[in-house]
């Protein structure tokens, strides 16, 4: 057999290189097939999720509707908790208060009147002692107790013996009477 060798050598390298060029250009064409084929699968799919989710969302709703409801109420219901504890923990004990005065008085001094200032933690008594060493002893039973941050007693309380119409004006100590 005999082979001819008539083709010029450009010419063979345009045979051989076109050869590369179609198997290339298919390789092109596809990836760009595949490429606009996954395209509307996509497009597809979320055109098939979107209807999902616009078909279930109204029940979403409710249920989110009801626990947003719920949440609410709870979290009025923690305001309204912690509106009170706020409160209490600024008030004093008016009974603790009030029951060591009684504790500290005796049997012979009796009082008229008992005006608390809670904004300025103050006391006034109004009363009536039957001897000055009552008088003298109730005030050094407040004395000696820390309780009581100021004692305000007039002179005017002392200078009669027996029969004494009095008042004192008093501090307290609101942390002593929480």
């Amino acid at each position: 057999m005999l082979k001819l060798n008539i083709l010029p050598e450009d010419f063979k390298k345009d045979v051989k290189l076109s050869f590369v060029y179609n198997i290339s250009k298919n390789i092109i064409l596809l990836f760009v097939f595949l490429t606009a084929l996954t395209g509307i699968i996509l497009l597809l799919s979320d055109a098939v999720l979107q209807t999902y989710i616009n078909n279930t969302g109204t029940g979403r709703t409710v249920i989110y509707g009801n626990y947003e409801s719920l949440d609410r109420q709870v979290k009025e219901a923690e305001l309204k908790i912690e509106h009170v504890v706020s409160i209490q923990a600024d008030a004093i004990n008016w009974s603790k208060l009030i029951e060591d005065i009684m504790v500290k008085t005796n049997d012979n001094i009796v009082f008229s009147r008992i005006i608390i200032d809670r904004e300025k933690y103050r006391l006034d008594l109004f009363g009536h002692a039957e001897t000055r060493e009552d008088l003298i002893n109730l005030k050094r039973e407040f004395e000696n107790t820390e309780s009581y941050l100021t004692i305000d007693f007039p002179i005017e309380n002392i200078l009669e013996k027996n029969d004494i119409d009095f008042d004192m004006l008093m501090t307290i100590d609101p942390y002593d009477f929480k």
